[in-house]
């Protein structure tokens, strides 16, 4: 029998501010979508990880992991030019940052709860170290200048608690960077495809979601950044919404996309589907 809270309709407290909240939509019997009154951040409730062997077993993250290249956020971590010498990151794949990071001078440790994609990552940067780590369950050890989590914090279950223990491996003056999904879309965006729903993303995420996240792991924050407009993002909307799955409909669709793109950058609220923010130790 599912409990009273839900059983009554009663939304769960947000994860991150603690507010009240609202549900917004019934997925299934295992979860519903929450949205914050407060700070406007969406939520799975129950917050329930499916856990690594779950994500293992998924071929969407399979094909992702296949691609394992440098994405925006990345880009934006470049252009930050933040000084330091170690580097944490946290959820690094088949080490496509690693290898960037790497090649700017930083000394990287990666950590990720795939063993798969670390073997990939040790091949693809051999002069990293890395290590096999759940940050929902383990901290990482040593001290670092940088740490960074990209696209991570939505799977998590306990984003708050996950995030405070990361911010305490930073030295003073270090900075916490990270880039999540965003709810504050457009057009049409405000969920790209099924990756967007639990339990593949637990949360979905604003600008005040954001800055109250790290505030709360006790660092100081600069600017929230959105993403521009990207036909490859409205590419996955279309695909997921008419289920297009063969080679030739994907390649129809990318087009499309593209033929679109002038008109839609015209759009007063194109974009944002990713956010990104840097936070620093006091």
């Amino acid at each position: 029998m599912p409990p009273a809270a839900e059983r009554s309709g009663v939304a769960a407290p947000c994860p991150v501010c603690k507010g009240p909240g609202a549900v917004t939509r019934r997925l299934s019997a295992e979860y519903r979508i929450v949205r914050c009154h407060a700070c406007g951040l969406e939520f799975a409730d129950p917050m329930r990880s499916a856990g690594p062997d779950w994500y293992a077993a998924c071929s969407i993250y399979a094909e992702a992991e296949a691609g394992a290249q440098l994405r925006w956020e990345h880009e934006q971590f470049g252009r930050a030019r933040l000084q330091g010498r170690r580097l944490l990151e946290v959820g690094c794949g088949r080490g496509a940052f690693v290898e960037l990071a790497a090649s700017q001078g930083y000394e990287v440790h990666g950590v990720d709860v795939q063993t798969r994609s670390l073997d990939a990552a040790r091949r693809r940067v051999p002069r990293a170290s890395f290590d096999l780590l759940d940050v929902e369950r383990e901290s990482p050890t040593g001290a670092f200048d940088i740490v960074t989590a990209f696209e991570v914090v939505e799977h998590l279950e306990h984003p708050v608690d996950v995030v405070t223990r990361l911010a305490g491996c930073l030295v003073q003056g270090g900075k916490f960077v990270i880039s999540l999904p965003s709810i504050e879309r457009g057009p049409f965006f405000t969920r790209l495809s099924a990756v967007d729903f639990p339990p593949h993303h637990l949360t979905m995420w604003t600008r005040r979601a954001v800055i109250h996240l790290l505030e709360a792991a006790g660092l100081t924050v600069g600017d929230v950044s959105a993403k521009d407009f990207d036909p490859g993002d409205f590419r996955l909307l279309l695909e997921d919404y008419f289920s297009l799955t063969s080679p030739l409909a994907r390649r129809i669709a990318g087009r499309v996309c593209q033929g679109l793109s002038p008109l839609l950058r015209r759009w007063p609220t194109a974009g944002g589907c990713t956010l990104f923010a840097i936070g620093s130790k006091p």
